[in-house]
């Protein structure tokens, strides 16, 4: 036991705790604030539902969820300097208590299937040995600097794309996708670029894409499912043509 750090396990906790819930808050924020422009004043009740049956809202907060947990993994990797991965995995234990109690009739998020709910909550310690292995390959900057980076592209594209929505603009969510990956591209660390897009254009296609095989597999899936697909691979396309043309960003 003398090579766990409290220190850092304290710090990492305490740190995914507060950019966990900040940014959730953050996320929905957006999404009500998106549907309330398009219901237009007076339906402030109306926006909160629609934004908590969203699956974009959804969606994006399952990736923010995720993404946090590997930077909560991260800073306990870098705090503790040995031990990594053991760091890691703890650096969720506050996370995971606060899944241990939920109460039956609440759902943050009805677009949300329970096993997947299920699945993501409780992988927070597989999440945080990720950070650790990030960690171990990259100074804390350059982690810090992916992170925001997917976080920007995360909000720009569940903004554009309530909006693209509630505004009857349905080839807004391409630009939505291309705005995103644009956003994260230009934050992502300079010389990681190429990769940086791979990436970022991977998450958005990949979400929708196991969206439909889950509907698919439950004896559903619909028109709008493979739409979705479609107006992400076109914003990847978008994105891909405004890259060549900026001057240093060459793929």
């Amino acid at each position: 036991m003398r090579s766990i750090s409290i220190k850092a396990l304290i710090t990492a906790n305490i740190a995914e705790v507060i950019l966990l819930f900040g940014g959730i808050f953050i996320i929905v924020q957006i999404g009500i604030v998106a549907e309330l422009a398009a219901l237009g004043p007076g339906h402030l009740h109306d926006a909160i539902e629609a934004a908590g049956d969203s699956s974009a809202v959804a969606y994006a907060t399952f990736l923010y969820y995720v993404a946090v947990c590997c930077v909560g993994g991260a800073i306990a990797a870098w705090m503790a300097g040995e031990r990594k991965l053991l760091h890691g995995a703890l650096s969720s234990t506050l996370v995971l208590l606060s899944y241990l109690y939920p109460s039956s009739e609440d759902r943050h998020f009805a677009a949300i299937p329970d096993w997947l709910d299920f699945g993501v909550s409780y992988s927070a310690p597989l999440f945080g040995m990720i950070g650790a292995l990030l960690a171990a390959r990259a100074n804390w900057r350059t982690a810090v600097r992916w992170s925001v980076a997917f976080a920007a592209m995360i909000v720009i594209y569940v903004l554009g794309w309530l909006l693209a929505g509630r505004l009857g603009w349905s080839f807004g969510r391409a630009l939505a996708a291309a705005l995103g990956i644009i956003a994260g591209m230009s934050i992502a660390p300079g010389e990681q670029r190429k990769q940086a897009f791979m990436q970022l254009s991977g998450c958005l296609i990949a979400v929708p894409i196991a969206v439909l095989l889950w509907r698919l597999a439950a004896g559903g899936g619909s028109v709008g499912n493979i739409m979705w697909i479609l107006y992400d691979v076109i914003g990847v396309l978008f994105a891909y043509m405004f890259i060549r043309r900026v001057p240093g960003w060459s793929m």
